[in-house]
């Protein structure tokens, strides 16, 4: 099934259902991170499988100027997962701060996929207090 808009939503809420785990375990200033990370995963797993004009066309389709993102994204194929996770975060903790384009394009893409909601569907009462 080639990967696009509808498939990267699907996948970015499984895995942004997972969240309270991390969640737990982050640090307030973490949570931005976490959350951008998690909702980009299924893109670069995309491209790991090889289906990039899907990728791209589906980042495009959240987020029109995601270009940096794309760039990033095709620099981690090949990549492991802890490889992966760990330039994603470094990177979006990094550059989010000072690149306002950076941050509106990972807003952009987290509200089209509804991360923070799906993040929540995830947590107890007791998670959210």
């Amino acid at each position: 099934m080639p990967f696009d808009l509808e498939t990267w939503k699907r996948e970015a809420a499984a895995k942004l259902a997972q969240f309270r785990r991390t969640a737990a375990q982050a640090s307030s200033h973490m949570t931005y991170t976490t959350l951008a990370t998690m909702t980009l995963w299924p893109v670069v797993e995309a491209i790991g499988r090889g289906d990039v004009s899907g990728a791209i066309g589906a980042l495009m389709g959240a987020a029109a100027g995601a270009g940096i993102i794309t760039q990033k994204a095709l620099e981690w194929k090949g990549k492991t997962d802890a490889e992966i996770a760990r330039e994603a975060a470094q990177w979006i903790e990094q550059d989010a701060v000072n690149d306002s384009a950076l941050r509106r394009d990972l807003d952009k893409i987290m509200t089209e996929l509804r991360a923070v909601a799906h993040a929540q569907a995830g947590m107890s009462d007791a998670d959210r207090a």
